[in-house]
């Protein structure tokens, strides 16, 4: 009797034994399933490129290409090699990971990593030093270097410097987009443009061994920067050579220190004429002995022809002026301004982001003109600028008095003039302000060489492309969020999928066996 009694038992006791056995042997597959998925996406995400698996979180998208960045990519037609200099291992992260996103856009740009330690030939042969790229093009034979110190960029911390005697050096902004944007155009362009700079009348002064010097002259820095959208330099006098080449591409004047004679401007309305371009970077002059303002009737008559009307004297801004220390504490110095571009001219809409200094300017009206002239502003004052009042100007600094606020009212300081008569357009852009093409100022100052750099490739167009892309700022941080890490295994994606996707998965295939089962 007692074996049937136990019979049942046993049967049931191997039935359950059974199921545990099959249940083990399920969550053990599926834990085996979830650790294989986990194993596979991270080799997979592993072999994924920059652009894929990185994920900018950054305040400001340091690793985005943007939509002037598209554009230079897509107008890439020869293909472009970019030699990233650096011991391996050694590469900044950000730049790396900047170069592979922005060059998996295009077929025509590839990434060649060299290491300065196994290929000193190579850094010889380009003059190239460490931490730096080389872009180069075989079809035009151009190359640009690129240190890695122009994409990103460190400032001198004035505080610690001035407070502590300590010069220390802070990351303040990110400028991949814009250098090697800039870089490429430059190794594709293989047009060269000629631009004149019209010679005779320097503003000069007396040097301390007694002989004349040109005191506002282009500075190398600033020269080499325009060379890089094609331009080539020469010098012309009007007064010798009599008409203006017939290669001339732009005409620059640059701070005149005399007027232009008749025939010199008869001359420059004949070019004018047949589509011309003209930059005039004009500042105050005055005679050091009358103090009173050098006359250049012809040169202003000239501007005020294409709706252009030059103040012969200061422009002061109680807005934009900067605060200067001095004796007795903070002095506003009004004829000093820093500002931001703010023209409505399309030359001007990506410098809202750079300042500019801008030295003792003139003021800049819009004078009236034949309907064929259209005037554009690139940069216009507060409306709490004032013309310097010209009478003033014999009297001693003790004995001046006058009250800005009594002539308050809004100028510019750079104006756009351009016509269009029988398909010829013609271009004249007035600037003013000292020191406008000075290296020093430049350096300071990137916004005063970035608008003058787009100005010359306004005028000379056609393949004359400028790069106009403010860096981006480190001072906030960035982050990146990666799909996978050198050093990690199982990566942010393999976790999440531990910690969220399994569980789920579980869940609801334990929820259909139970389902599943109840209805049995």
């Amino acid at each position: 009797m007692s074996n049937n009694t136990n019979e049942p038992n046993s049967v049931v006791e191997k039935d359950f034994k059974k199921r545990v056995l099959k249940n083990g042997t399920m969550s053990a597959l599926l834990v085996a399933a979830a650790v294989a998925v986990v194993i596979l996406l991270n080799v997979v995400a592993s072999k994924l490129p920059s652009s894929v698996k990185d994920v900018d979180l950054s305040g400001n998208l340091i690793y985005e290409v943007g939509e002037q960045s598209e554009k230079i990519i897509e107008g890439v037609k020869d293909d472009v090699k970019i030699y990233v200099v650096g011991e391996e291992g050694g590469i900044d992260d950000r730049i790396r990971r900047f170069l592979e996103n922005y060059t998996s856009k295009s077929s025509h740009l590839t990434l060649e990593y060299v290491d300065p330690i196994k290929s000193p030939a190579f850094l010889s042969k380009h003059g190239l030093s460490e931490d730096s790229l080389l872009v180069r093009c075989e079809a035009t034979g151009k190359e640009k270097v690129v240190p890695f110190s122009s994409i990103v960029v460190k400032q001198l911390d004035r505080n610690m410097y001035i407070y502590y005697q300590q010069a220390v050096y802070n990351e303040v902004s990110f400028d991949g987009e814009y250098m090697l944007g800039n870089a490429i155009l430059k190794v594709t362009n293989p047009v060269e443009y000629k631009v004149y700079m019209l010679a005779g009348h320097e503003y000069t002064a007396m040097s301390e061994s007694g002989q004349a010097v040109e005191v506002y002259a282009m500075g190398d820095n600033v020269r080499k920067n325009l060379e890089e959208i094609g331009a080539t330099f020469e010098d012309l006098n009007l007064r010798t050579q009599g008409s203006v080449p017939a290669d001339a591409d732009l005409i620059i004047l640059n701070s005149p220190g005399t007027d232009l004679t008749d025939e010199e401007i008869k001359a420059l309305k004949s070019y004018m004429d047949q589509g011309g371009k003209m930059i005039l970077y004009s500042i105050f002059t005055a005679n050091p002995n009358t103090r009173q303002p050098i006359d250049l009737t012809n040169l202003y008559d000239f501007c005020r022809n294409y709706g252009i009307e030059i103040h012969n004297t200061y422009l002061g801004d109680m807005t934009y002026g900067s605060y200067t220390n001095a004796s007795g504490g903070a002095k506003q110095d009004a004829f000093s301004i820093t500002m931001k571009a703010n023209g409505d001219d399309e030359i001007i809409s990506g410098l809202s982001n750079q300042y500019m200094l801008i030295y003792l300017p003139q003021g800049l009206s819009k004078a009236e003109v034949r309907s064929s002239v259209t005037v554009t502003s690139l940069v216009e004052s507060s409306t709490k600028a004032f013309l310097y009042p010209t009478e003033l100007f014999t009297q001693d600094s003790s004995e001046i008095q006058f009250d800005p606020e009594s002539i308050y009212g809004q100028y510019y300081m750079g104006l756009k003039a351009v016509e269009t008569v029988e398909g010829k357009q013609s271009e004249l852009v007035v600037l003013t302000g000292n020191f406008a093409l000075d290296d020093s100022l430049a350096d300071y100052y990137p916004g005063n060489l970035e608008l003058t750099r787009q100005v010359v490739a306004d005028c000379l167009g056609g393949d004359a492309s400028s790069v106009n892309i403010p860096a981006k700022s480190l001072v906030e941080g960035s982050n990146t969020f990666t799909l996978t890490d050198r050093n990690v295994v199982i990566n942010t994606v393999g976790a999440g999928v531990i910690a969220v996707l399994l569980p789920l998965i579980l869940l609801c295939t334990g929820l259909a066996i139970w389902i599943r089962r109840r209805k049995r």
